[in-house]
């Protein structure tokens, strides 16, 4: 390598010893000493992903899996804009994503040049770190200083909260010069792990307020696996004067806990909502998908609402936050699980009572063929021991009303609950997991992400399930876009686009349903053994969904 890109290869030697072992490149020109450098390294674990906006969340899917930072590298210019989405994602989903983006030359910017932007800095409001990595160091101060730089980005990547950082490289030519840089003599700066906790006092008065409070609520947002956390408040449960409600990417199942917020929440008498509020509100992990508990909680205000979140932020989601409590939810209910005092009152049933399962299961069994009928046939079907990945809008919300399963892994991007991306992290996670990993999305998200199937890397344990009712279902179920005369073509933007084509195009295995046909059978098919990628489409009616739906809540609903 050319003596002025010795700071390069210190950059991957940086990285490797740190344990950032996986690098996603995208092609370009100004980036080809970054390509030489990692490609060149015994260690580093490399794939090529063309497009960058599918490359970055295929990187997010792999270090959501392995809980390990993975690098995304490009060229200068808007192939920089085009990882903002997933960085934005990867930041309030708390991944660890290190992006490293060439750049022109300094004095460059802003002079008419091509592929320039004003790229430091770019991603500064959804980003925990960024630098401008020295250009071209050459002596030893320089070299000092973005050894340091490199050490305290991947630092800040992975300290609890993880997120995504950022490192800018700019680059002047000659690009594809050989030399034989061979020699490590770079510098390391490592970060010491700490495990914070609650002080005896503090846990002790913590217990003695949550002891006063005859209902206390647990609600559970995003949380990765955790057997540990699951254990402990499994153990919480037990106190009938708790209720812990959960949704699928809680990743929650051991405890007795409710499942089906939206479906309780819809059972309960409108003129008895109060008495279901909690006293004490308790929320652990990120973002809840419910909006009718978020409603009901800012309606129906706790007296405390104690957030437990390690990094601390005032996260006041419901409008009554008193407490932030800067531990993670393992620690803090490990400490107080032995302190506490169960109370007479039997608040767990109150809630359980709501569940009333058998008439779920009558209205699911006579629902016409529809979105609501398709995941209470497919969530039962997919296979044990494997990953579920939620598209946003509708699956993740239909994935919720039906029953637990304890055997799966869920996942879906709602760091910011967009619609893009949800292939490509799916994608990436698999190429990472021994595991059937089945993403189910709706067929503008599908589309939207086309280009995650532009990718060699794509695995064999794939499976993408559409269901394709021709358009944002979503604008039909939420109140306002009915009313614009404009849902068909503006919100709904319904299409007939072919699924089984774009498969043909990407060498896909490719099957068809919908309600002419044997659905157990179709299914069976998906999950035989395959050397490739799967799509099955299945096809239900726009204009049915909504109406479905609508019956359902109406039907579940007390007097």
């Amino acid at each position: 390598m050319h003596p002025d890109k010795e700071g390069i290869n210190r950059i991957v030697d940086i990285l490797i010893e740190k344990g950032v072992k996986k690098f996603i490149i995208s092609p370009g020109s100004r980036n080809a000493p970054l390509i030489k450098a990692f490609t060149n390294h015994p260690q580093a674990e490399c794939y090529s992903v063309i497009d960058e906006r599918s490359a970055a969340y295929f990187a997010m899917g792999i270090a959501l899996k392995e809980q390990n930072p993975v690098a995304i590298i490009c060229t200068s210019g808007t192939a920089v804009l085009n990882y903002a989405p997933a960085i934005a994602e990867a930041y309030y989903q708390q991944i660890p994503l290190i992006a490293i983006t060439a750049d022109r030359p300094e004095e460059m910017i802003d002079q008419r040049e091509g592929q320039a932007i004003r790229q430091a800095n770019i991603y500064h409001n959804y980003i925990k770190a960024s630098c401008q990595f020295p250009q071209e160091p050459y002596d030893a101060n320089r070299l000092w200083h973005g050894d340091r730089m490199v050490s305290e980005m991947i630092n800040k990547a992975k300290q609890q909260p993880c997120g995504p950082i950022h490192i800018n490289v700019p680059l002047r030519e000659p690009l594809y010069n050989d030399g034989d840089y061979k020699e490590k003599n770079h510098k390391i700066i490592h970060t010491v792990t700490t495990k914070k906790s609650l002080s005896e006092e503090t846990i002790n008065e913590l217990a003695k307020q949550w002891n006063a409070f005859d209902k206390k609520m647990i609600l559970t947002g995003v949380l990765h696996p955790d057997k540990e956390l699951d254990n402990t408040l499994s153990n919480i449960a037990q106190d009938k004067s708790v209720a812990v409600l959960t949704e699928r990417l809680s990743n929650l199942s051991i405890g007795n806990y409710h499942h089906n917020i939206d479906r309780l929440l819809n059972a309960i008498p409108t003129s008895e909502k109060h008495k279901y509020a909690p006293q004490l509100l308790i929320t652990i992990g990120t973002d809840v998908v419910s909006k009718q508990i978020k409603q009901f909680l800012r309606t129906h205000k706790p007296d405390q609402h104690w957030h437990i979140d390690i990094s601390g932020n005032h996260t006041d989601t419901y409008k009554s936050l008193t407490h932030i409590i800067p531990v993670t939810p393992k620690t803090f209910f490990t400490q107080i699980v032995d302190k506490i005092t169960p109370s007479k009152i039997d608040y767990y049933n109150m809630w359980n009572t709501l569940n009333d399962i058998e008439k779920h299961n009558t209205f699911l069994q006579n629902a016409p063929w529809s979105d609501f009928k398709v995941f209470g046939k497919l969530l039962p079907q997919i296979p044990a021991n494997s990953v579920i990945h939620l598209g946003n809008s509708t699956p993740v919300r239909y994935a919720m009303l039906f029953e637990e399963r304890k055997d799966v892994e869920w996942y879906a991007n709602r760091g910011t609950s967009g619609i893009d991306g949800i292939i490509s992290t799916a994608a990436g996670f698999a190429s990472a997991s021994k595991k059937i990993n089945t993403v189910i999305s709706g067929d503008v998200s599908f589309f939207y992400d086309s280009n995650a199937l532009w990718n060699k890397h794509l695995p064999n344990n794939l499976k993408i399930i559409v269901i394709n009712n021709q358009g944002g279902s979503i604008f039909r179920i939420i109140p306002g876009p009915a009313s614009t005369g404009q849902l068909e073509d503006y919100f709904q933007t319904k299409q007939e686009l072919n699924i089984k084509k774009m498969a043909e195009v990407f060498d896909l295995n490719y099957y068809f349903c919908d309600e002419k046909d044997n659905f157990n059978d179709v299914i069976k098919k998906v999950y035989q053994p395959h050397n490739k990628a799967v799509v099955l489409e299945i096809r239900t009616s726009g204009e049915l969904n909504d109406i479905v739906l609508k019956n359902y809540f109406d039907n579940i609903k007390q007097l």
